[in-house]
C-alpha cells in the first residue's frame, strides 16, 4: 500500500510541475527628442499600458527617465525591432494608408500589400462600383510592404506617419459623446481646440491652445484629401479659423461642438459652407 501512496505522489508532483519562461525586465531611457507615443511604437506596445505601468498621469516625459517596457523581453525587443513589418505572419499586418494615383484600382492596390479586395473594400466603406478619385485615402490591412510596394507609400518614416494618423483618430474616437464646455480641455468637457490639443498631446505632440493658434502650426494639407489625422478648420463666426476638428477619413471629421464630441460630414450643408482648409502637424 505504501509503495502505491509513494508512486501516486511522485505521479501528482509530476503532473503538477509547469514550466516557467522567464523575462528579462526591459527598460528604455528617455532621450532628447522621444515621445511616450514613439517608444511604445518601438517596443510594440500601446501607449496607455506604459502610462500604467509607470504609474504617468500625462504624456509627459523627462531626458532621462527610465520607463518600464510592459509585458516584454530582451529577445522579444531584438527580434521585433529587426523590420517595421514581419513578411512571415498575415497576424502581424498592420494598416497603411495608400493615395490613390492615376490608373489605380482597388484590386492593384490590394495586390501590392497582399490584401484581399473584400477587406479592402470593407475597410473603406466601399463597394466593388465604388469610384477611385486620385488623391483620395484608402486604408489597406498590409501583409507586408515590398519594394514593390512604394507607390503610395514610399519609406518606413512615411508609413509612420501614415500609422501614427491612423492611432490619433483611434484615440480621438474614445471621448465622442463627452459635453462641449467653452474653455474645456479636459474629458470633463471639451472646446473645439482644447480637444485637438488634448488628442495631441497624448502622442507627445505640443500644440496651440486656441483654433486660430492650431491654424498657424503645420504645413498646408490639400483640402479635399486630408491625410488622416490631420486638421481641419473652419470659419464659423467670420473671424477665420475659429473651429478646428480631426479628420478622420471617408469625408469625415471628429470634433468637439456644441453637442459634444461626434463625428461630423466635411459635405454637410454647414460645415462644406464653413470649411477652409486643412493642416498637417
Amino acid at each position: 500500500m505504501k509503495s502505491y501512496i509513494g508512486l501516486a505522489a511522485v505521479s501528482l508532483a509530476v503532473c503538477m510541475f509547469v514550466p516557467t519562461v522567464a523575462f528579462a525586465s526591459t527598460t528604455a531611457q528617455v532621450k532628447s527628442g522621444d515621445t511616450l507615443w514613439g517608444i511604445a511604437e518601438t517596443y510594440h506596445v500601446s501607449v496607455n499600458s506604459l502610462e500604467q505601468v509607470n504609474g504617468l498621469h500625462s504624456s509627459t516625459i523627462r531626458v532621462g527617465e527610465k520607463l518600464q517596457i510592459p509585458g516584454t523581453s530582451t529577445s522579444e525587443h531584438r527580434k521585433s525591432s529587426t523590420a517595421l513589418y514581419s513578411t512571415s505572419s498575415r497576424s502581424s499586418r498592420r494598416i497603411v494608408v495608400v493615395t490613390v494615383k492615376s490608373g489605380d484600382t482597388i484590386s492593384g492596390i490590394a495586390s501590392r500589400y497582399n490584401a484581399s479586395v473584400a477587406e479592402t473594400l470593407k475597410l473603406n466603406g466601399l463597394t466593388s462600383r465604388s469610384i477611385l478619385h486620385i488623391g483620395q485615402k484608402l486604408k489597406v490591412f498590409a501583409g507586408y510592404v515590398g519594394t514593390h510596394s512604394s507607390r503610395g507609400v514610399s519609406s518606413a518614416a512615411g508609413i509612420g506617419q501614415e500609422v501614427l494618423g491612423l492611432n490619433i483618430v483611434s484615440f480621438a474616437k474614445e471621448f465622442i459623446g463627452t459635453p462641449y464646455r467653452w474653455g474645456g480641455e479636459s474629458t470633463s468637457g471639451f472646446d473645439c481646440s482644447g480637444y485637438v490639443q488634448f488628442v495631441y498631446g497624448h502622442f507627445g505632440i505640443h500644440i496651440g491652445r486656441t483654433s486660430y493658434a492650431q491654424y498657424d502650426e503645420g504645413g498646408p494639407a490639400p483640402a479635399r484629401y486630408p491625410d488622416i489625422g490631420d486638421l481641419v478648420f473652419f470659419n464659423t463666426d467670420g473671424g477665420g479659423a475659429s473651429h478646428v476638428g480631426i479628420y478622420v477619413g471617408n469625408g469625415e471629421f471628429i470634433n468637439a461642438e456644441d453637442r459634444g464630441v461626434r463625428i461630423d460630414s466635411l459635405s454637410s450643408a454647414y460645415w462644406g459652407a464653413h470649411y477652409i482648409g486643412a493642416r498637417h502637424i
